[in-house]
């Protein structure tokens, strides 16, 4: 799996494939191997999942049902895993990084 690949996983909308507190910690442990704290940050916020795609239909109706179960979950699952993030990997990515802790 990529690292796109695995942020996509984390943040997936769809509840059946949840990734779990043991994958996420598994996650938060291993991926310093292939990227740093800030370009994670980043990948998540900025490049690839905060901002879905928009709905392709003109529709209201279907664009309110794209945002209620594809936008606005994955943007629960991106608060999900920061919140965890910052509450359990804290000193390990953030605290000594004065980028980081400004941002």
């Amino acid at each position: 799996a990529t690292l796109l690949g695995l942020l996509a996983a984390i943040t997936n909308h769809d509840q059946r494939n949840d990734f779990g507190g043991t994958k996420k910690n598994a996650f938060l442990y291993l991926y310093r191997g292939v990227t740093s704290p800030r370009l994670l940050l980043l990948l998540l916020l900025l490049a690839m999942r905060y901002h879905v795609p928009p709905c392709k239909s003109n529709s209201s109706d279907k664009q309110q049902r794209y945002d209620a179960r594809c936008t606005r979950p994955i943007k629960q699952r991106i608060a999900g895993f920061l919140h965890y993030w910052l509450a359990k990997h804290w000193a390990d990515d953030f605290e000594h990084d004065a980028r980081l802790v400004h941002c």
